[in-house]
């Protein structure tokens, strides 16, 4: 919706979306190699190696979206950065479901 328009059919969006999200997951892999020397000395290795994927997934979405519709840069980090604070609730609200389905579970 943010997008509308730019491309021609939902195949495209979907080609799109699945390319991207192959691209994020394989950032992400790669982030994790190359940080799992690292893990041994670190307390929270989710709380170090979390940031740094959504950094990483928030630059590559920005420079997608940027090359894929061919807008402008302040359009491109608006449209952006509203999506992500999309994810970003949509995934805490999900993690916090589960978190008291496993609550009321465990009772």
């Amino acid at each position: 919706m943010f997008y509308r328009g730019s491309l021609k059919s939902i195949a495209e969006y979907a080609a799109c979306s699945l390319y991207f999200s192959g691209q994020n997951i394989f950032l992400g892999t790669l982030i994790v190699i190359l940080t799992s020397p690292f893990r041994e000395g670190l307390p929270l290795t989710g709380t170090f190696i979390l940031p740094i994927q959504m950094i990483v997934m928030a630059g590559y979405s920005f420079y997608f979206a940027k090359e894929l519709f061919q807008e402008p840069w302040w359009k491109v980090l608006l449209k952006q950065a509203g999506l992500f604070l999309i994810y970003v609730v949509l995934l805490s609200a999900m993690v916090l479901a589960y978190g008291t389905w496993l609550n009321r579970v465990g009772q």
